[in-house]
């Protein structure tokens, strides 16, 4: 297959994400490029981007998604449960959560170093803001706010744990 300047672009294009549009004269130009971690200022509060996917897995041909309050850390190491607080999310609001950590054998996680991210995982772009646990609440419970999510769909929510040399990863689904 003889490889010209257009399936360049093209396979560049979908490496990428970025989009690319074409002129009759046979050039090309940038049509619009990937977001990045913000929400660059647009408000989605008035509208939905459709059916958004993030954290979907593949079940027998159809799609599911873990939205389970309570998540195995990815290695095992912990088990934590997250609570909101309220069934109904809040959108364009800052809130705050609670999460409880324990150990394999269920004993309380106290003194973990906990670092939170997230976002829309197939909208590309994360968190509109910076979460922080801010308070150990003893038993294994911790403090998270500065939540806020800028538009309706599926997020994420990543907690990154860090406690006795032990490093783990959690990850929560859930449709705001």
């Amino acid at each position: 297959m003889k490889k010209n300047r257009y399936s360049t672009v093209f396979a560049l294009s979908l490496a990428t994400g970025i989009c690319f549009t074409f002129s009759g004269g046979g050039e090309f130009a940038l049509a619009s490029s990937t977001m990045d971690n913000s929400s660059s200022g647009h408000d989605h509060s008035s509208h939905d981007h459709g059916d958004d996917h993030s954290g979907h897995s593949m079940n027998n041909g159809s799609m599911t998604v873990d939205v389970s309050p309570e998540q195995t850390s990815t290695s095992g190491n912990f088990v934590v449960r997250l609570d909101h607080g309220t069934d109904t999310l809040p959108l364009n609001k800052i809130h705050k959560c609670t999460i409880e950590i324990v150990d394999r054998k269920g004993s309380p996680i106290d003194g973990a170093v906990i670092m939170v991210d997230g976002g829309m995982p197939a909208h590309g772009h994360g968190l509109p803001t910076t979460p922080k646990v801010t308070k150990s609440l003893g038993a294994g419970k911790y403090l998270v706010e500065g939540i806020r999510f800028s538009m309706p769909g599926m997020w994420q929510l990543t907690f990154h744990i860090h406690v006795n040399g032990e490093k783990d990863v959690v990850i929560f689904n859930f449709k705001v």
